[in-house]
This record gives C-alpha cells, sequence and structure tokens, in this order.
C-alpha cells in the first residue's frame, strides 16, 4: 500500500474475537480454531522528510519529518525584506503550507520532498513634491526594481537630484 510498510499478520478467531499477531512477512500457524478464521494486515504509515527551503536553489532553512496521510505540522513563516510570503511550493506549482505556515492537505508524497518559497515584491506609491516646478503625478514602484525618476520643469530652474523623505 502506497506510504505505508507491512507491520504484521493479524489473526481473528470465532466469536470471542481472540486475537494473536505474527510478526514478518510469512504466516506460519497450527489451525487451533474450531471456529470462523479472519487473517487480517497491519500497516505502519511511513515517515518522509519535508527539506525547506528561502527559495528555488536557496538556502536551506528547515527539514520536517512527516507521517503519510497525516498533516505536517505548521510552519513558522519567514521574512525576507521587501516581499509578501506567498506559501511554500513543491516543484514550483504544487502548494504545500499557505501564507501563514499552515498546510494545505495531509501529506500524500510517498517520498522525501523539498519545498520552496514563493514570494512577491511589496508595491509602494512614490509621491514626488516638486517645490513649484511642473506637477509630477504619484506612481506604483515594485521593491528591487529599477525606476526612472521623473523630470519636471520650472522656469529659471534645473532639477538638482531628489531627495528621499519617508
Amino acid at each position: 500500500i502506497t506510504g505505508y510498510t507491512f507491520s504484521n499478520w493479524l489473526l481473528r478467531a470465532g466469536a470471542t474475537n481472540e486475537r494473536d499477531e505474527y510478526s514478518g512477512n510469512s504466516l506460519s500457524f497450527t489451525y487451533k480454531y474450531h471456529s470462523q478464521l479472519s487473517i487480517g494486515t497491519n500497516y505502519t504509515a511511513n515517515t518522509y522528510s519535508i527539506s525547506l527551503y528561502n527559495e528555488e536553489y536557496g538556502s536551506k532553512i528547515k527539514t520536517l519529518e512527516v507521517t503519510y496521510d497525516s498533516y505536517p505540522s505548521t510552519v513558522e513563516v519567514p521574512v525576507k525584506k521587501g516581499y509578501t510570503f506567498n506559501g511554500y511550493y513543491i516543484d514550483g506549482y504544487d502548494p504545500l503550507f499557505n501564507e501563514n505556515g499552515v498546510p494545505y492537505n495531509v501529506y500524500y508524497y510517498p517520498y522525501d520532498v523539498s519545498a520552496y518559497a514563493d514570494w512577491s515584491a511589496n508595491t509602494y506609491r512614490a509621491s514626488f513634491d516638486t517645490r513649484g516646478g511642473s506637477n509630477v503625478s504619484s506612481t506604483t514602484v515594485k521593491y528591487d526594481t529599477t525606476f526612472k525618476m521623473p523630470t519636471p520643469t520650472r522656469t529659471g530652474y534645473s532639477v538638482g537630484g531628489w531627495k528621499y523623505k519617508g
């Protein structure tokens, strides 16, 4: 069975539900019951590793152990200056944890996986005070992108540069 390992054989006999357990891959016994006999199996869910990375090709943040067909524990949300965390994804498209670090589903991969943080650059509003120069409309700017500063005009003056006022 996918995600599980055989644990042992289980014998149940008659209405008394008398039970014997046998380990190993083979079952050998002398039938000593005088009623119906049920033979079943027990399986144990496998444990796998989830490696969390701060981004694709980035540094490993943490490794979690998770049991197949159960929910992984909630993870701490990473922080990256100028960016919003969107969640952890396997292979860039299969979501594992949401933006709050909460798992989307039970763990159903029968192998170890690597999950990568997905980030969106924050946007900021830039407003301009031209100090008597021509009007320059405010605009939105994405973090960590190049932005061409506007050049206002004012009779008798030349633009000497911009100063950041935050």
